[in-house]
């Protein structure tokens, strides 16, 4: 693990990883490609060949499916934001959006101390509503588009899992701090 870009605030320890370790990770690259797999297997498994699976999971507009990412990685990280909110009491002005310079990495940050349950929430929300919501609806409708769209989004919160790992120790009343530019946060101990 490289070393943290910045210190803790006085009484916090830093429970974090740096962004660009997570796409050196062997475990999380595995991770999200059996992300994206699993959705799609389910679905050909569930309803038909795979050939015809990616015949309709593109339609006839790419540009349209590539549209529909983007608004979707937008999506998780409005998500993230609204969690936090809802969970940890924080108002807007306490959510900052950004893309992360080294690895170009959409990011959503809570700037002020929540719970660690709270940050669970906020971090979790994501691969729900914007990943296994649209494979269920997929799944039901025999809709490939947002079957892949899912399977997409389910594999882009492999970082999100990956931050809940890392912090699976942290009691739930613990106090923490998003870390300001990596993966995880600072955290108060109980």
């Amino acid at each position: 693990m490289d070393a943290p870009t910045q210190t803790p605030p006085p009484g916090y320890r830093d429970v974090s990883v740096p962004i660009e370790s997570l796409y050196r990770n062997k475990a999380v690259i595995i991770g999200a490609i059996l992300l994206a797999a699993v959705p799609i297997l389910v679905h050909v498994a569930l309803i038909g060949g795979l050939d015809a699976f990616f015949s309709r999971a593109y339609g006839d507009n790419i540009l349209l499916f590539l549209i529909w990412i983007i608004l979707l990685i937008l999506a998780h990280e409005v998500v993230h934001g609204f969690g936090w909110m809802t969970a940890g009491g924080v108002g807007p002005r306490y959510i900052r959006f950004g893309i992360d310079r080294k690895t170009f990495s959409p990011y959503c940050h809570v700037t002020k101390p929540i719970r660690a349950a709270a940050y669970r929430y906020g971090a979790a929300l994501p691969l729900v509503v914007t990943g296994i919501l649209p494979l269920m609806v997929g799944l039901f409708t025999d809709a490939p588009m947002l079957t892949m769209l899912s399977a997409i989004m389910i594999s882009a919160a492999v970082g999100d899992l990956f931050v809940l790992w890392v912090i699976r120790e942290v009691p739930g009343n613990a106090l923490v701090i998003d870390h300001p530019s990596q993966a995880g946060c600072y955290v108060k101990d109980v």
